[in-house]
């Protein structure tokens, strides 16, 4: 009793996402009639089939059943050559039982995508981006990444320019923009470019993106400095117009009553003076009358003096500020768990944040939740299957502060263990808060 099985061919090459198959040949050796079994063992297991799987056979019959490969077109799968095998398992005799062996070549496919992050930003000297380079094919992929603009304004600084991306992996590439020329002040100034990633294996893979660069000065001074010019004039006025002739007021005032005091003070020591002449006369009669000789002469000083008072002139001056540019982004890598995962822009405590423009994005197309929050308070929620790359430009900007700060929640829903890879980009002011 038992049963022996052998395939028409053992070497079978496959295409991912296509179908192709082999014959199995089976006969029953036994006496009786058996029902026999079929299945794929290996790693091909999973993307390969039988059919029928069972066989009901007589004593010393044939039959025949065909084995179908199906890989996917994924990463999952690489690119290659696995074994096989198809089991022939007798119901009445499982010792004679057999299993026969092949091999399956998987051919090679490439799939290389690049989302740049963020797609659009500002600068008045440099601007930074992320290249984010995915693999989706079988097989590893040989990369060289460059970049330029049409106009030929901007200078760049990639790195790495050579870059090996495996199957079913990420690559960060850093990028920085900077023009070749600066302007002083003027309207912004959108400067376009083009990234490029080539292959030997497969197509070009191109992304664009904008540098907006902005004047050199920045967009408070002026308008400081014309309220300091209002500030400075109006102290002027005030001092010339009010301050000054009071001030000169009161130095007179006190200047005209020490002189009175000094007049009146020698007025009268000139009285004293006089009379104690006359009192000196009489005794000089009286005594030439009581001696008969002369009497002797007297003589008097009569004191006097001066002063002059001093004043001093107030001065001052004052400061402004005003708020500062800002630019900057909030990345999120976080592998599924059913929570959210949270990334936060601090602000100063004597500070607030003042956004006008939010970017998000999802370059590989993860899923899950997405949420934008005031602190504990949510903001927008997001679901990370409905969207690639949102730009938000506020009229009215969103005010953030140290005890509500910016935060950029996710929780990932990728299935399996791929972890979701989403970023938040944002432009405003950061701004004092008197106290």
């Amino acid at each position: 009793m038992g049963v022996i099985a052998s395939i028409d061919s053992a070497y079978v090459t496959a295409e991912p996402g296509a179908e192709t198959s082999c014959a199995i040949r089976v006969r029953n050796t036994g006496m009786v009639v058996d029902q026999v079994l079929l299945d794929v063992l290996g790693d091909a297991s999973p993307w390969a089939s039988v059919e029928p799987a069972q066989l009901n056979m007589l004593p010393g019959s044939d039959a025949q059943a065909r084995v179908t490969f199906r890989p996917p077109r994924s990463s999952a799968v690489a690119a290659g050559t696995m074994p096989f095998a198809v089991r022939a398992m007798s119901s009445e005799d499982p010792a004679g039982s057999t299993i026969e062996e092949g091999t399956v070549e998987v051919t090679k496919f490439s799939d290389l995508r690049a989302v740049l992050a963020p797609v659009t930003a500002r600068g008045r000297r440099a601007a930074r981006y992320r290249l984010i380079v995915s693999n989706e094919g079988n097989a590893s992929s040989q990369l060289t990444a460059s970049v330029s603009d049409p106009d030929q304004l901007l200078e760049f600084r990639v790195k790495p320019t050579n870059i090996v991306a495996q199957p079913g992996t990420a690559t960060y590439v850093r990028l920085r923009t900077a023009p070749k020329r600066r302007f002083m002040k003027g309207p912004d100034r959108p400067l376009p470019f083009q990234t490029l990633l080539q292959s030997d294996d497969s197509g070009p893979v191109t992304t664009n993106g904008v540098m907006i660069h902005e004047q050199m000065l920045p967009s408070w001074l002026l308008p400081a400095i014309a309220t300091a010019a209002v500030v400075a004039a109006a102290v002027a006025v005030l001092w010339f117009t009010v301050l000054k002739p009071e001030v000169h007021t009161m130095a007179t005032q006190a200047v005209n009553a020490a002189t009175q005091q000094l007049t009146n003070s020698a007025a009268k020591a000139n009285t004293a003076a006089q009379q104690a002449s006359v009192a000196a006369d009489q005794a000089s009669r009286a005594a030439q009358q009581a001696s008969g000789s002369s009497a002797g002469t007297t003589s008097h000083t009569t004191p006097g003096g001066t002063s002059s008072p001093a004043a001093k002139k107030p001065g001052g001056g004052s400061t402004a500020t005003g708020p500062a540019p800002v630019t900057s982004m909030l990345q999120s890598t976080v592998t599924p768990s059913g929570n959210f995962s949270t990334v936060t822009f601090t602000v100063p405590a004597n500070k607030v944040l003042n956004v006008s423009d939010i970017v998000l994005e999802n370059p590989l197309g993860d899923t899950g939740v997405l949420q934008v929050r005031a602190g504990g308070k949510s903001l927008f929620v997001f679901g990370l299957a409905n969207f690639r790359s949102i730009e938000y430009p506020f009229v009215q900007p969103l005010v953030f502060t140290h005890a509500a700060p910016l935060v950029l929640a996710v929780e990932c829903q990728n299935p399996g263990t791929t972890a979701c890879v989403d970023e938040l980009s944002f432009s405003g002011t950061l701004q004092s808060v008197s106290r």
